[in-house]
């Protein structure tokens, strides 16, 4: 079932996605006009995404080589990688998702498709269980009908559900991207490169108003001509990173106890006056400090190689779903060191290093307080 969305108005361990990589099975070969379909392999690819989907060992991949229209609602069961190097278009039946994920544990990890739903009343990708969803040069348009999204993610209580969106565009649709905490678990997305528009409800809204929690991490997004461009609720929020939100009918809608903060290098405006505000700054050339322990931005986020930058707690925010998950691994200093200390944290082949003097642990504060960088 769709979930719907209020009308109110993301991380993982790398671990995840190379295991994919890692187990890897068998390719399946999907053509819906070839002329000699078979048991999809290259030479005889089978002709739906379903028999490709079902061909493909867990972890395996399934390659989509044409650009046809797909008519396919698709439930995702397993980890499973599929990519489409000359951009099909997928068109699920009135009334289903294209994707749907409601299975524990599972990764899918979508690239070079186009999703259209025609106007339809499910959400594109309907997300209610599972473990990772990455989707890459997709784009998703036309899921219009009222309470749906591009990508709807809900994950249950006790799960950590992990969005990343990269070099994608979600338009005209109901709504944009939808991470929603409040079946009980914390859903985490991370948007880069991306395009967010012409979206009626909302271009991309967190939500936290039940034991659950959300949070985006956005990087250089362009939010443009949505109803909303950033809606919260609840406890859940926004880490905003060199983004555009302009022309929509309010740019940032933050409900009581929820948070949009920016990293000091967005532009907020042209909102037909409405823009609405940041809650927060959390600046990318200053340290930001409320703990003895700190959280590092992965070298990919950097702006400049080998940037120090520390993240706290703020009050309220748990850290453990929260900052360790986003912001890669937790430093903590060893008791009895006097003087600056080096942290060298691998991410993804790239080293962090970040220099933090012991004596400037604290305890929480109600609030996060800038620190410049030249005093770390």
């Amino acid at each position: 079932m769709t979930k719907r969305i209020p009308f109110i108005v993301a991380f993982v361990g790398v671990s995840g996605l190379f295991a994919v990589q890692a187990h890897a099975a068998q390719t399946a070969y999907v053509s819906a006009t070839t002329s000699s379909p078979g048991a999809c392999t290259q030479t005889a690819p089978c002709t739906t995404i379903a028999a490709g989907l079902a061909a493909a060992n867990a972890g395996g991949e399934v390659v989509i080589l044409d650009s046809a229209t797909y008519n396919e609602a698709l439930n995702i069961t397993k980890t499973v990688v599929i990519t489409a190097p000359n951009r099909p278009i997928i068109v699920p039946p009135s009334g289903s998702s294209a994707f749907t994920l409601a299975t524990a544990n599972v990764t899918l990890s979508l690239s070079g498709v186009i999703i259209d739903g025609a106007g339809g009343t499910a959400s594109g990708i309907n997300v209610t269980n599972g473990r990772n969803l990455f989707v890459s040069d997709t784009s998703i348009r036309n899921f219009s009908g009222a309470g749906v999204a591009a990508i709807y993610v809900t994950p249950p209580s006790g799960v950590n559900f992990n969005i990343f969106v990269t070099g994608s565009s979600t338009s005209g649709n109901n709504a944009g991207i939808v991470a929603d905490g409040s079946a009980g678990g914390t859903a985490r997305a991370t948007v880069r490169s991306s395009l967010v528009s012409v979206n009626t409800n909302g271009g991309l809204i967190a939500l936290a108003n039940g034991p659950g929690n959300a949070v985006f991490l956005l990087h250089q997004v362009l939010v443009q001509g949505n109803g909303v461009g950033l809606a919260t609720s609840g406890t859940a929020g926004f880490l905003v990173d060199d983004c555009r939100i302009t022309g929509n009918s309010k740019g940032i809608s933050a409900g009581p106890g929820s948070f949009v903060l920016s990293y000091g290098n967005n532009n907020l405006n042209g909102n037909f006056g409405n823009d609405g505000g940041f809650t927060g700054s959390l600046r990318s050339n200053d340290r930001i400090s409320a703990s003895g322990r700190a959280w590092v931005r992965p070298e990919e986020q950097f702006e400049r190689p080998g940037e120090r930058h520390e993240l706290a707690c703020p009050s309220g925010i748990n850290a453990s779903s929260f900052f360790v998950a986003h912001l890669d691994r937790k430093v903590t200093a060893s008791a009895g060191i006097s003087g600056p200390v080096e942290f060298c944290l691998p991410f993804r082949g790239a080293i962090v290093r970040v220099k933090r003097p012991t004596s400037e642990s604290r305890s929480i504060s109600p609030s996060f307080s800038a620190v410049p960088a030249s005093t770390v």
